[in-house]
Formats: C-alpha cells, structure tokens, sequence
C-alpha cells in the first residue's frame, strides 16, 4: 500500500504584522481576538513578567497600524478571553486570586475607558472563562469549585448594573474538572450553548449544555461522540434554529495520535449528523476556532505523542471538502485567535519565539477561494490507496527523486 498527496493549500500568508518584540513570553488562548462589524481587529493577549502574567490588548482598524498596547490588570492565570460588539465595544473575561483563590473579573470599555468589575467574590477557585456577547447582553461561562468538592460550570448574563449568575448544576466535570475547557457561543434568538470537556478521568468525552431561551435557568444535557476514544478540546458556534458547528480534538489515549473532528447539527434539529473527520492522519489539536457563511476555519498545532511541536496549521472546509494548509511550522509559533474579515481574509494571533526574543504577530491570508482556483496552489488535498502499479506520470519520493513504479511508500504529485 502506498500514500499519494495530490498537493493543493487554502491558507496563503499574504500579509504579518509585528504587534510587539520584547523578552517576555506571550500567551494566547482560542479566544484572544475578535472582528467588529467595520473589519476592526481586537486582540488580547497574556505576558510572563516575573511570577505574574500581565493581560494587554490592542487593536487595528482597517489600512491603519496597530495600537500601542494597553495593560489592562495583572493575574496569575493566562485564561483572558474577547469578544466584541459589532460597534467596537470590547468585553473581556479573566480570573486572577485574591489572597489565595481565583476570582473572576469583566472588564469592558463599552461606557468609554475601560472599567474592570470583580464578578466573584469567595473563597473558591473560578478558572477557564469563555466569553459571548450578543444584543444588548454580555455572556460568560466559566469552571467553579465548590465549598464540598468537586466542580460545577457558572452561567453570568446581563450589563455590568444587572448581572445574573446561575450553575449548571448537571455539569459533569469529573475530578480533575480545573481542565474542562468550556467555550461559549449565543445564538441569535439569545439560547446559550456551551461545549465542555465532561466525564471522569480516562473517560473524557465532550458535553453539550443548552438552555431553551434568554435567562433561562434550566439546561439540558448530551455527551457527543467522535472518531476519537477521547476528547478534551472543543469550540462551538450557534446560528439560528438551533443550528450547530462544533469541532473537538482528542486520541485514543496513552498519547497515542490526536485528532480533531467535525461535527454538525442542522437547524430545526435535534440529531447530530455523523462526525468529519478534519485533520485526516495528522496528529493535530486544536488551537482556534471562526465560522462564517456557513464555512469553518480551525488552527491546529502538531502533537508528538504528548509533546506540542509548535508548528501550525490551518483546516477549513470552505471548498466542501476538509483542506489542511501549512502556517507556521518551524517549531517556534502558539496560535490563538482565528478571525474570517468580510472581504473572506483571515486573520491568526500567533506568538512567536527567535531564541530569547518574543513577538506577536498577526498573520494575514489572502482571500479563500474557490476549488478550481485553488487548484494552483501547493498543500495536502486528499490521500488515495493505489496498489504497485506503473503510471503514465513523474511522482517523487520523498528524497524528490523522480519514480516510475509505485511501491509501498510515500509520494508526492507536484
């Protein structure tokens, strides 16, 4: 048996802008950028500074440089999440302690300079906020402790006057519940949805909890299945009539190869449609996530075994079918927030690292196109099986020497 790659890319790097150099490393999480309805980019991102983190954001408006960046507060925890309204208004969610225990924090510049309000106030643990904005109404979900152990996820809606706080009290975030990842999305009619790492050590899996309108206080539940044994990671986005996009990275366990599917559920529906698989043999995790039109784009970093490598890639399905393309993967680069402009560019945050130096970038695509177009173009499309046969064509080995018979191996069609 043999592997052929017909070579055909969908990210193309048109464009990186250099937002800061220094020596302190960056950090970045799925939702450290965000795009405002005149193409206006906001970014946050987390700096090492001594044993604390200190949180900064900046933006960019179209044709125009980046701002100067703005620290906004110091923390202990690297977990700030964006999300802006179509106007430019920035809201963001962050967990920093007080004396001992995290506490959660907004900070929003929605009434002009930014103001930062404490949400939680006790002797609990608060972490792994994720953060949605929709109407008129902030929405953050996040992972409490609670006083006689275990772990439950947190519900805020509202403005900074009127904040209401509710548990989802059938989260299942097992022992090690600290590590459920939840991301949040609204959907237009203002239903919350939340994806989550779920379940008990080894037997993780993603849960999907919903309400039935705005401020309802009553969730229902499922636990979501992929070609994976496991999974731990996951992003979701709502669109109206209860229409679903949710993508989640996991393995077989014991390190064995990461992968990340697809899954969907059509509007009007409550079934899910059988999974995708999005980053084919490769052994990926995802780092961001952005939907538009209908269309899903991810970042996803290479995994060996447990160790990150560091190289990033991009998958979309924006020709119908599943193409991974090549960002950055030379061993030095964290992606972060992934964001799709009108004009069909992308946009990724990226930390990167030139030995002692830390940058933060912001890389630019050129627009996504369509499939004929893209047939130009160099990158993994697909994978056929061929037995040993002869070919009327040149493929090459991995070594670029030109063969005539395929055997069993790997070769490339350029």
């Amino acid at each position: 048996m043999m592997v052929i790659f017909f070579l055909l890319t969908q990210w193309v790097t048109v464009g990186i802008d250099t937002i800061l150099v220094n020596n302190n490393a960056k950090y970045l999480t799925m939702q450290s950028m965000a795009l405002d309805s005149f193409n206006t980019l906001h970014a946050i991102w987390h700096e090492r500074v001594g044993n604390y983190y200190q949180l900064f954001y900046s933006y960019k408006k179209p044709d125009s440089n980046w701002s100067a960046p703005l620290l906004l507060a110091d923390t202990t925890n690297p977990n700030g999440v964006i999300a802006v309204t179509p106007d430019g208004k920035v809201h963001i969610a962050y967990t920093s302690p007080i004396v001992n225990y995290n506490e959660l924090y907004y900070l929003t510049n929605h009434y002009g300079n930014f103001i930062k309000i404490r949400i939680t106030n006790d002797n609990l643990w608060d972490y792994s906020p994720t953060i949605a904005f929709r109407d008129s109404f902030v929405h953050i979900v996040w992972i409490k402790s609670l006083e006689g152990g275990g772990y439950k996820l947190y519900y805020l809606w509202g403005l900074p006057s009127n904040f209401q706080i509710v548990q989802l009290r059938n989260s299942q975030l097992g022992d090690f519940g600290l590590g459920a990842a939840p991301y949040l999305t609204i959907s237009p009619e203002g239903i919350c949805h939340i994806s989550y790492r779920g379940g008990n050590y080894p037997e993780y899996h993603i849960h999907h909890a919903e309400n039935s309108f705005l401020g309802d206080t009553n969730f229902s539940y499922e636990v979501l299945n992929t070609i994976n044994l496991y999974d731990y990671n996951s992003a979701i986005y709502a669109q109206a009539n209860g229409e679903l996009f949710l993508v989640a990275s996991g393995d077989d366990g014991f390190g064995s190869r990461k992968r990340t599917g697809y899954l969907y559920r059509p509007p009007n529906s409550r079934e899910w449609q059988p999974y995708q698989l999005m980053t084919d043999t490769n052994s990926a995790e995802i780092r961001s996530f952005f939907v538009k039109d209908n269309k899903v784009h991810i970042s996803w970093e290479r995994i060996n075994g447990n160790l990150r490598t560091q190289m990033i890639y991009h998958c979309s399905n924006f020709t119908n079918n599943w193409i991974n393309s090549p960002v950055l993967v030379d061993g030095r680069s964290i992606s972060g927030g992934l964001v799709i402009d009108n004009n069909n560019c992308g946009y990724l945050l990226v930390a990167h690292q030139n030995g002692s130096v830390y940058e933060l970038l912001c890389l630019k695509s050129r627009p996504f196109v369509g499939i004929k177009e893209e047939k130009k173009e160099r990158c993994l499309k697909k994978i056929i099986s061929l037995k040993t046969k002869r070919v009327d064509k040149y493929f090459y080995d991995i070594s670029g020497k030109k063969v005539k018979y395929l055997k069993k191996g790997v070769y490339f069609n350029l």
